[in-house]
């Protein structure tokens, strides 16, 4: 996060879309949360909602619910987020 902090918020959105849709529609979104990329899941949806892209940005917020609560920014956190709310997406 701190590396990203140079970065306006609407790059930092265009980024974490790009993230999100490419771990998505490679192994869904067990992937995307399992994975350090996980971490970018609120500036996707920011960047969805600033898009209009609001089908999008809700998909995500359920995906995100599904983990029991707020997916954590840790990603040993999300991984045992996946495993103990046994979400399915």
């Amino acid at each position: 996060l701190a590396s990203s902090a140079k970065f306006s918020t609407a790059q930092r959105c265009f980024v974490a879309i790009d993230w999100y849709l490419a771990e998505v529609f490679n192994g869904g979104h067990d992937q995307f949360f399992g994975n350090s990329t996980g971490i970018v899941w609120s500036d996707a949806i920011k960047g969805f909602e600033l898009l209009g892209e609001n089908e999008f940005a809700d998909v995500l917020k359920e995906a995100g619910k599904r983990l029991g609560a707020s997916p954590s920014r840790e990603r040993s956190v999300r991984e045992q987020q996946l495993i103990s709310s046994g979400a399915k997406f």
